[in-house]
């Protein structure tokens, strides 16, 4: 390894969710809560995190607000309808 690549700043990827389910408004508001605090500090983690969410499944009252916030909040997102079909999103 270069003595420059070890000096560069730690660049990571991963793909998580903290809360894993959304079905309830509970849970929802969990996830949130954990979105907001994440993203209050994303720029000094270094790296990337890639959260997934099943639509479908989150509760359907507050669906539409929550995929709002989260779309307000986050600087890409990713809808996949089907396996290979899908549509990207850069919000930045």
């Amino acid at each position: 390894m270069l003595d420059a690549e070890l000096k560069s700043p730690s660049r990571f990827r991963m793909i998580a969710r903290a809360i894993p389910d959304v079905n309830t408004e509970d849970q929802m508001a969990a996830e949130l809560e954990v979105e907001r605090a994440y993203h209050s500090s994303f720029d000094s983690f270094g790296g990337s995190l890639l959260c997934s969410y099943p639509v479908k499944q989150i509760e359907p009252r507050s669906r539409g607000k929550w995929i709002e916030y989260i779309l307000q909040t986050h600087h890409s997102a990713i809808f996949v309808t089907k396996p290979g079909q899908g549509i990207a999103f850069n919000l930045e």
